[in-house]
């Protein structure tokens, strides 16, 4: 994945800080409801991704300000866009 582009909010991620592999998915969640009489009923609810996540090395001379960014971004709490290789995501 080295050579596409990862960005969070307006943060690009660069060189040892973009990593290997970003895992994503996730499973379906069904209910199952058993009834008396032994019938049941399995209701579809809809898909429940993982959660995102991946490691990398901020290195460099503006290592503790480009980390600090990213820092600032959890501390603020708001929803921002990630992106990569065409993927999408509100996190």
């Amino acid at each position: 994945m080295s050579d596409g582009l990862v960005i969070l909010g307006g943060f690009v991620f660069q060189g040892h800080e973009i990593p290997d592999k970003i895992p994503f998915g996730g499973k379906q969640i069904n209910k199952v409801h058993e009834l008396v009489g032994g019938q049941r009923v399995v209701d579809a609810m809809g898909p429940s991704p993982d959660d995102i996540s991946w490691s990398g090395r901020f290195r460099g001379a503006d290592a503790i300000g480009r980390a600090q960014a990213v820092d600032a971004m959890r501390i603020a709490g708001a929803a921002v866009e990630l992106s990569w290789l065409g993927l999408f995501y509100t996190v």
